[in-house]
């Protein structure tokens, strides 16, 4: 104990000090709190659903119409969303009326009380976008117009289209209203004979069951899942391994399973959070990132540290 000097002794309490840091790090990272964001076309005010608690409420946030469309504000009807990381969300404004859509980059503050706004260029060649998904740089969105049905990349920086190409597949791979990434793969939930709701709550002809895709991000081939078993599945998102998605026609916030055992259908019930809900992205606030090759040699400079001290006191 008398060889033990006050530099060792601080060296000691500085490599305890640092596993400390890295464990409550690390901690943050296995239980992060995962949301849900959602735009709900009712209030045109962005939705917020909780994934632990299984509680939604709607943000201080409004999505504004009218005059306020060109002010640099959250314009209305947007009918897809999608995270693209470090906390920047974004949808597709699609005027289904002309040629082409407006992509719009969110931000929202850390009380999510507050939004920041940003058009991203002047409007890309494509309309009736209902879905857009983060991909590996780019967003990727359908084109559902008539006699379209293209799968269109667009650049996250300048907002124009990068690539496009031909969905093809079967005959229900059309009108894709949701999509979401995974793994190297994207998903997207085809509406084409689902039916509508009417404005008395009443459903129009259909099966009323939307089908689940995977699209092929270089050949744009569409494969079938299996049937969710809701209708008008108009979004969908990954929120860690996980799908879930919302059903207009249900009133119905769903999980999906990627993988159909035995009969059945994709689509779980777990609340009534899918009405009016036009797009979703899931995310996790309080998630750490993975740790950084110097945090990993600062955990391994606490730990030789400790070592050493440890053979100081057998001496």
């Amino acid at each position: 104990m008398k060889n033990v000097n006050i530099s060792t002794i601080m060296s000691a309490l500085i490599a305890l000090l640092t596993i400390m840091i890295l464990m409550q790090g690390q901690m943050a990272l296995a239980f992060p709190t995962t949301m849900i964001l959602g735009i709900d076309d009712d209030s045109d005010k962005f939705a917020l659903y909780d994934l632990e608690t299984h509680e939604a409420r709607l943000l201080d946030a409004t999505i504004l119409s009218g005059d306020d469309r060109g002010s640099g504000r959250a314009p209305r009807e947007i009918e897809s969303l999608t995270y693209g990381g470090d906390g920047i969300f974004y949808g597709v404004q699609s005027y289904n009326w002309k040629t082409t859509s407006q992509l719009y980059k969110f931000e929202l503050s850390d009380d999510l009380n507050d939004i920041t706004v940003e058009k991203v260029g002047t409007g890309f060649d494509a309309s009736n976008i209902d879905a857009v998904e983060y991909a590996d740089g780019l967003l990727y969105a359908v084109d559902n117009s008539k006699g379209k049905n293209e799968l269109v990349a667009v650049d996250a920086l300048t907002g124009q289209v990068a690539d496009r190409r031909a969905v093809t597949g079967d005959r229900g791979a059309k009108k894709f209203e949701g999509l979401a990434y995974k793994d190297g793969t994207l998903y997207g939930s085809a509406t084409t004979n689902d039916g509508k709701k009417k404005s008395d709550g009443t459903l129009t002809g259909g099966d009323h069951s939307s089908s689940l895709y995977t699209i092929d991000l270089v050949t744009g081939e569409a494969g079938l899942v299996g049937q969710i078993g809701f209708g008008q599945v108009e979004s969908l998102t990954f929120a860690g391994d996980m799908l879930y998605g919302t059903s207009d026609t249900s009133d119905a916030f769903l999980e999906i399973a990627l993988l159909l055992e035995g009969e059945g259908d994709l689509g779980n019930v777990l609340s009534d959070w899918g009405t009016d809900i036009e797009g979703i992205a899931g995310y996790s606030p309080n998630a750490a990132e993975s740790p950084e090759p110097a945090t990993m040699f600062l955990l391994a400079s606490g730990l030789a540290g400790l070592a050493g001290l440890r053979r100081k006191f057998r001496k």
